[in-house]
């Protein structure tokens, strides 16, 4: 008898190592805005032009699918919120869908409008990234005032399967055109986003056939 009950408080002692080995590898669906892709550039008639891409990473072996437009795979939406309270100064906010990306009507190339509390649009695809790839789906442009308080955005992401929160999307402060060296005329100031930029990184980690949440 205490032979069988060591070899139960042996196994069960077992048990519990392997535990949290089990299915303790989880996919996980990233989506952010790398801090290289985010760039500012201003002219001379005190508007900068802002341009950054959302890109989509993942680890699941049999691919991720974004969402195809059907019923129960709506696709992804996304929420581009100001931070800031001078709304009225950006402009002309547009997103440019990547290649097998579209819209809710199958547009590519989406105008959102202007001077909102937030810009929000869907997009929907067929295709299938492959894991441990990153892939960029759309790159989102706008214009706004160099003298604005606060010229970055937020970035807000629902799946079909889940929602995120929203997470800040770092954009450079606009700077101000120098004059040329010889002609004294203005030059365009370009600033990449590789200077005290952190990437944005929102993300939904599920287990294999179950549902994305907590994003």
């Amino acid at each position: 008898m205490k032979s069988f009950k060591k070899k139960v408080i042996l196994g069960l002692a077992a048990l519990a190592l392997a535990m949290p080995f089990t299915n303790a590898k989880a996919d996980t669906v990233k989506y952010a805005v790398l801090k290289d892709s985010v760039e500012s550039v201003c002219d001379d008639s005190d508007v900068c032009t802002t341009t950054f891409k959302i890109t989509v990473n993942h680890d699941i072996a049999d691919g991720y699918n974004i969402g195809n437009g059907s019923a129960e795979n709506p696709g992804t939406r996304f929420k581009i919120t100001p931070k800031s309270a001078q709304v009225e100064k950006i402009t002309n906010v547009k997103v440019t869908l990547a290649d097998g990306y579209t819209g809710e009507n199958g547009e590519t190339e989406l105008s959102l409008g202007e001077g909102l509390a937030a810009y929000e649009f869907l997009v929907k695809s067929e295709e299938t990234i492959p894991a441990n790839q990153a892939q960029t789906i759309a790159t989102v442009t706008y214009n706004h005032a160099k003298d604005m308080d606060d010229c970055s955005v937020s970035l807000a992401v629902q799946t079909q399967k889940g929602e995120v929160d929203p997470e800040p999307i770092p954009v450079p402060d606009p700077v101000k055109p120098t004059p040329g060296p010889d002609t004294g005329v203005s030059v365009p100031a370009v600033v990449l986003g590789g200077t005290a930029i952190v990437a944005l990184g929102v993300y939904a980690v599920t287990t294999k056939k179950s549902k994305i949440k907590n994003i």
